[in-house]
């Protein structure tokens, strides 16, 4: 996987109103576009995980829960902004696919994608990645067709163990079962060899 990281204390100076209801604390700008068909706007997203982090009341289990969560949405948004309806899926792995967030967290995702458009892929790639990174969060990323995630994981034992606990996040959600089934029953032939 190839990977980025740096420091995600840049949200200090993130400020947003609260506007939600639902315990999350959303702000006005979260979810939205940056205009007509534009992606939606990383502030809101920003201030409502900056709140969340500064909830004193708000620790340990709890809090991974609820900032897995709020990234679920904002990360699923980002991908219905990009129009994609079929042939790729985002998805989470690893302990962030285990729904398990903390502060200093990577964030461990697999687009998938069934290999047809390469070009296409490439531009949701971009759509995804480069908001992730504008924030300063740290990112552990791949792009792979099923075949090649499965193929990684038969060589690198820390791949399939992350791809064990694979979340489907958004897009087509036949292609994160077919890869889940298929990783799980590798794990199971395997695991008499690896044990």
């Amino acid at each position: 996987m190839t990977s980025s990281s740096s420091d995600p204390s840049g949200l200090s100076g993130a400020t947003g109103r609260t506007t939600g209801t639902d315990g999350r604390g959303k702000t006005e700008g979260e979810g939205t576009t940056a205009g007509p068909g534009g992606p939606p706007h990383p502030g809101g997203y920003a201030a409502a995980r900056l709140r969340l982090l500064q909830q004193e009341t708000r620790l340990g289990p709890p809090r991974r829960t609820a900032l897995a969560r709020l990234t679920d949405d904002w990360l699923t948004s980002l991908f219905t902004a990009a129009g994609v309806h079929t042939g790729a899926a985002l998805v989470a792995v690893g302990g962030y696919g285990r729904g398990e967030l903390s502060p200093r967290s990577d964030l461990d995702l697999l687009l998938l994608h069934d290999g047809r458009d390469p070009a296409a892929v490439a531009a949701l790639a971009d759509r995804l990645w480069y908001p992730v990174w504008d924030l300063g969060l740290a990112l552990d990323h791949s792009v792979r067709t099923p075949a090649e995630a499965r193929r990684t994981a038969s060589g690198d034992l820390k791949a399939h163990l992350g791809l064990l606990d694979a979340r489907h996040l958004a897009g087509d959600r036949g292609l994160t079962t077919a890869l889940r089934t298929t990783v799980l029953a590798d794990w199971r032939n395997q695991a008499p060899a690896r044990l």
